[in-house]
């Protein structure tokens, strides 16, 4: 792959960050850039935890491709159903929606770990 698709693929999961600024209420943005956020960090530090020990397809090898497409097609999925929570739910309580932020991360976490070791 050209250096180009390279850095496409890295960053972009970055197309969030705009789609939360506008899907969510303005009292809810500093929480949707902040999953977000996260969750990017999150797949890095995954994406890095599995390849330093040398499985660059997972543990398993069930799948040929590389950890870093199926960890970004996992964080995706769970962005947009966070984002589409936000959406149906602009005028939700902050401990709702801070609970809700959590356990949406937990598992987003969770499953793509499991997805990316197999």
């Amino acid at each position: 792959m050209s250096s180009i698709g390279n850095f496409i693929v890295d960053w972009i999961d970055v197309i969030w960050l705009p789609i939360a600024y506008y899907v969510a209420n303005k009292r809810q943005r500093p929480w949707a850039i902040a999953f977000v956020l996260l969750c990017m960090l999150s797949l890095r530090l995954q994406i890095e935890a599995i390849h330093s020990t040398g499985f660059t397809n997972g543990f398993t090898k069930i799948f040929s491709g590389d950890v870093k497409l199926r960890g970004t097609a996992v964080y995706a999925v769970f962005c947009a159903l966070y984002m589409m929570m936000l959406h149906y739910s602009p005028r939700s309580f902050w401990s709702v929606l801070l609970s809700a932020s959590i356990v949406v991360y937990i598992t987003a976490f969770c499953i793509s770990m499991l997805v990316m070791a197999i």
